[in-house]
């Protein structure tokens, strides 16, 4: 069974990973009472999508229930709280909602919604941090009872029967949904995210104090959409972040047209509070099952095609990002009196915009100075460094600790590090894999001249085309 009750519930319970916790707490009036408005009481009556867009990671998706009023328990709460949520490669944000659920791969649905991937276009090798600073509004908890409880099988309606039938497994998923529920609260949500690239230096408390001396203490920033978007890490400039705004019931132009700053996010938070009703409610936090179960209630065969359909899916997206390793800054070595042959690009003006071009070069193995030139710094091939120079050249190249390649025979690694770039010797090749945070090893193609060529890897896989890897022992 999977229990998700919100990812800040989910951290303090079962993970004990929030790093800080602001409770804002309207008059504890908790007394139950029955509610009749019909949107409330049917909530639970529906299957749940997975939504990469919704600050909850879910969306509702179809009627599948037809159960009576007395089935259903609904309670009425005020209550506004703020979590600050911190996950990093070893507990993603999706892992935590299998722990807590204790249901082997089903993290896997969450792990497109709640990503740790800054972007596309980042540097997917580089693990990353994630910290969700949640604000949230409880109207309501609705759970089933009863038989409703024990047996929803019995519940179903005849339309969800015949799209069993009917519909095909990726169909069911579309229109139908993932998952159902017996307990949900109700009310509205709203969810700032940022997602950065990570050190080994970065821990909860750490990144706590960089986004709370950059957004503030509720790490909101001055509005609700300050920062969005894709910045440098405060920091460390040489790290990504992307920063993610999202809100759900209530009246969320509320924080759109107002200021954050100072106490004014107090008086913020209890206007939109209040601007929650009837007609603007969310599913917030969840007690879930697993939609497969029902539609094997239905269709036994489907049920478990559905089943395999979707964990095969989960698990593709849990690997799509899959990074290996923290974030490093390169260490130069200055050799004076030395210049490298052959020049690689451009001149610059200073020794760190070199670098920088240098290590986004794949034909730069180092930089020298020319100071029959105005000193400028050039981008050069080498590798050998010439310690020669009669003009006074320097030259900095990466300093290289002593590394050991282990060779594989019949291997290969898959997906090309630098696409379009090979080379003739391993010793080039394994150059330039040195100074590619994607590359994890050397595939020799046989079948292509046997050229060298980059991989991400990092896997080895056996090959039968007889091809040869080589990765760091």
């Amino acid at each position: 069974m999977i229990r998700v009750f919100g990812m800040f519930l989910i951290l303090m319970v079962a993970l004990h990973a929030a790093v800080d916790a602001t409770a804002i707490r309207s008059a504890d009036t908790r007394a139950k009472r029955d509610i009749q408005n019909v949107q409330v009481y049917e909530a639970i009556l529906y299957a749940f999508k997975v939504d990469p867009k919704s600050p909850t990671f879910l969306t509702k998706g179809d009627r599948i229930f037809d159960a009576p009023r007395d089935a259903i328990s609904v309670s009425s709460y005020s209550l506004v709280e703020q979590e600050f949520i911190y996950s990093d490669y070893k507990s993603s944000a999706a892992k935590k909602y299998s722990a807590y659920a204790d249901v082997a791969g089903s993290y896997g649905a969450f792990s497109a919604a709640a990503s740790m991937e800054v972007s596309h276009s980042s540097d997917s090798s580089l693990r990353t941090v994630r910290m969700d600073a949640v604000t949230k509004a409880v109207e309501h908890q609705v759970s089933s009872m009863h038989g409703f409880r024990s047996f929803p099988e019995e519940y179903l309606t005849e339309n969800f029967r015949r799209a069993v039938d009917e519909l095909t497994v990726e169909q069911i998923e579309e229109r139908i949904g993932v998952f159902y529920a017996r307990r949900m609260n109700l009310g509205a949500e709203v969810r700032k995210s940022y997602i950065m690239q990570a050190s080994s230096d970065d821990t909860d408390s750490s990144v706590t104090a960089e986004l709370k001396g950059e957004y503030g203490g509720r790490m909101l920033g001055a509005s609700a959409t300050a920062g969005v978007g894709i910045s440098a890490r405060e920091s460390n400039e040489n790290l990504d972040m992307r920063v993610e705004w999202s809100a759900r019931g209530g009246d969320a132009s509320i924080w759109l047209a107002s200021s954050l700053e100072g106490d004014n996010v107090d008086s913020v938070v209890q206007e939109w509070r209040d601007s929650v009703n009837q007609n603007n409610l969310e599913p917030l936090d969840y007690e879930l099952e697993n939609l497969w179960e029902l539609v094997k209630e239905v269709n036994p065969a489907k049920g478990a095609e559905f089943q395999a359909y979707l964990e095969a899916k989960w698990a593709e997206e849990t690997n799509a990002f899959n990074p290996d390793h923290f974030y490093a800054p390169k260490e130069w070595c200055e050799h004076a009196g030395s210049f490298l042959y052959i020049y690689a690009g451009p001149s610059y003006d200073n020794l760190e915009d070199a670098k920088v071009a240098c290590l986004d070069n794949p034909q730069c193995n180092g930089i020298t100075q020319e100071p029959q030139n105005n000193n400028i710094y050039t981008l050069r091939v080498g590798p050998e460094i010439q310690a020669w120079s009669a003009r006074g050249e320097t030259s900095w190249t990466l300093c290289s600790a002593e590394v050991k390649w282990c060779k594989h025979n019949n291997s290969y690694l898959k997906s090309y590090s630098n696409e379009g770039t090979h080379f003739s010797s391993l010793t080039k090749a394994q150059r330039s894999c040195a100074k590619n945070s994607r590359c994890n090893g050397i595939t020799r193609e046989p079948h292509n001249n046997n050229r060298y060529t980059e991989r991400v890897g990092p896997q080895l896989r056996r090959s039968s085309d007889g091809e040869t890897s080589y990765t760091l022992c």
